[in-house]
């Protein structure tokens, strides 16, 4: 809570950094109607234009699993470990697609 009141009296406004994507949980029955993998993680709903994952190449069901070697076991997990990230910074992100891994390196952009 000290780092954002410091943020909005330095700054006005909290900055954060973004993937450029929507995401939820993944659970068993979503796995099973769209056809994919049922992986512990967050699972992209959508994927903006002209965003940072967009560019890395994340697509509409991937299922992002780690950030810089953490587990992402779930939407909050992925938004605990991005809410400290700044614009500009570069994080590792692995995915599962198609029941195989892949790991990107991804620029955040500021939020909007």
């Amino acid at each position: 809570a000290r780092a954002i009141l410091d943020e909005l009296i330095e700054k006005g406004r909290v900055v954060r950094g973004v993937l450029g994507v929507n995401i939820d949980t993944m659970s068993a029955a979503q796995a099973v109607q769209r056809r994919i993998k049922n992986v512990p993680g967050a699972v992209v709903d959508g994927v903006g234009n002209n965003t940072p994952a967009r560019r890395a190449g994340l697509q509409v069901n991937d299922v992002i699993t780690a950030v810089d070697g953490q587990a992402v076991k779930s939407a909050r997990d992925l938004l605990r470990l991005l809410a400290p990230r700044k614009p500009g910074e570069t994080v590792s992100v692995t995915f599962s697609r198609n029941s195989e891994d892949k790991t990107v390196s991804i620029t955040l952009a500021e939020s909007t």
